[in-house]
């Protein structure tokens, strides 16, 4: 894939992971970084990443990007949860 190829790519899986964590289910957060580990292994394994040092520190700060990213719309969804239990409390007064 080209760079800006592969730029956009990263850039839509980051979107989608953060918007598929701040869904209801936090779980289904755990769906773009298991796509991520397949996707690495496949590369691996039909040649696209030769350097076994390589594949690892992609997997590694890959996964621990993806981590960051739905540990943070699981903070933001439920700030947004605690602003609106907050605002319907002062409508109740």
């Amino acid at each position: 894939m080209p760079d800006i190829t592969s730029f956009i790519v990263i850039f839509i899986f980051c979107a989608l992971q953060y918007f598929i964590s701040r869904l209801k289910w936090g779980i289904l957060g755990i769906i773009i970084p298991i796509i991520y580990v397949v996707a690495m292994f496949y590369a691996h394994s039909i040649g696209k990443i030769n350097n076994t040092t390589v594949f690892v520190v992609l997997l590694v700060a890959g996964v621990i990007i993806l981590i960051i990213e739905w540990v943070n719309a699981r903070k933001d969804r439920a700030k947004k949860h605690s602003d609106e239990l907050d605002k319907m409390r002062k409508k109740d007064l």
